[in-house]
């Protein structure tokens, strides 16, 4: 992949923590690199450096994952707490569905659909323009630096700043 090299190194001189790094080397395919970008850790990292400007762009990302992104697909992740899913949103507009534990969002605009009885992690970068719709009996912890967004529903959203 183009430029991989170049992002890595800019993620490193940023604060990249080694084991990423390592776990990140040890990728081999794109399902791999996008299965670790879809855990907590990585998301996290995703938001950040596409709102502070440095590692993989929101049009890196969208260029080089787009058969992964956006619906395309759903990682299975096993962590300690057990099995969760997880999916990667990039340059999208209109309506995303979370039914996933956790989900990114980079670039997007439009409203974000928690599922009925779903408690999710959604991670938002700061140019993503949303709406964050939690009915009845869901739960959503929006971790952005944006503070807040506006929220239909009468679900419970907490909003958390990237750190």
């Amino acid at each position: 992949m183009e430029g991989l090299e170049r992002i890595k190194e800019e993620s490193r001189a940023h604060g990249l923590c080694r084991d990423y790094s390592e776990r990140w080397d040890s990728c081999r395919s794109l399902r791999e690199m996008i299965d670790l970008a879809c855990g907590p850790d990585g998301l996290m990292f995703l938001a950040k450096c596409c709102t502070d400007g440095y590692g993989p762009s929101e049009g890196w990302i969208a260029d080089n994952f787009r058969g992964f992104i956006n619906g395309r697909y759903t990682s299975v992740l096993h962590g300690g707490d057990g099995t969760f899913t997880s999916r990667l949103y990039c340059s999208h507009e209109g309506d995303i569905t979370v039914d996933t534990t956790l989900c990114g969002v980079i670039g997007c605009r439009g409203t974000v659909h928690v599922s009925q009885n779903n408690i999710c992690r959604i991670y938002a970068d700061a140019s993503s323009e949303l709406v964050i719709d939690c009915p009845h009996g869901a739960v959503a912890i929006v971790m952005s630096p944006l503070g807040t967004m506006p929220v239909h529903g009468e679900g419970t959203v907490r909003f958390m700043d990237l750190k």
